[in-house]
């Protein structure tokens, strides 16, 4: 498991976590991976950034 959050972790740590993500953790994941800011994920899954900010919390509390 990977001890620190990094959006840029290599494939079998990043499946291993997806595992347990939820779909839509999964889409913010995914979206970060590619380098988008919070704001542009907001915009494009058309929620809150504050939303798209607990789900980026839900992800790093799951890699714990």
């Amino acid at each position: 498991m990977v001890s620190k959050f990094d959006f840029r972790m290599c494939r079998k740590a990043y499946d291993d976590l997806c595992l347990d993500l939820t779909d839509d953790e999964h889409a913010v994941l995914d979206l970060r991976r590619r380098g988008l800011h919070n704001a542009d994920i907001a915009a494009e899954l058309y929620c809150s950034e504050r939303t798209v900010n607990r789900r980026v919390k839900a992800i790093k509390n799951k890699i714990k």
